[in-house]
């Protein structure tokens, strides 16, 4: 409980300071599984300065027969444009515990 407190703790404090920045925005996607019969749903603040972004987010899932929601953890993701249409990126996965879950490191390009 300790460190579900701790975390949102962190959460909202980013929210609020990056809520001053000029490139602080806020994101969401809601996707429905066919297969499973539930919502993904991720949201969260991204902060951006000049060719730097940062983006928390707090993913759950919500089933459709009783509509209840069920976290399944967050991530923490900061990206370097490298060009217009190229992007440098590590992202650290974390469990419903908040725990060390997965690290990526990537590159994301667009046409």
């Amino acid at each position: 409980m300790k460190k579900v407190l701790t975390a949102t703790t962190a959460f909202m404090t980013l929210f609020a300071t990056a809520a001053f920045a000029d490139g602080f925005t806020t994101d969401g996607d809601i996707a429905y599984s066919i297969e499973t019969d539930a919502f993904a749903i991720e949201v969260g603040p991204t902060l951006s300065m000049g060719n730097v972004a940062i983006e928390a987010r707090l993913n759950s899932t919500m089933q459709t027969s009783g509509f209840e929601f069920d976290f399944t953890g967050a991530s923490l993701k900061g990206i370097v444009a490298l060009s217009s249409n190229l992007d440098a990126y590590s992202k650290l996965n974390m469990d419903n515990n908040l725990e060390y879950d997965d690290l990526q490191v990537g590159v994301a390009f667009s046409f």
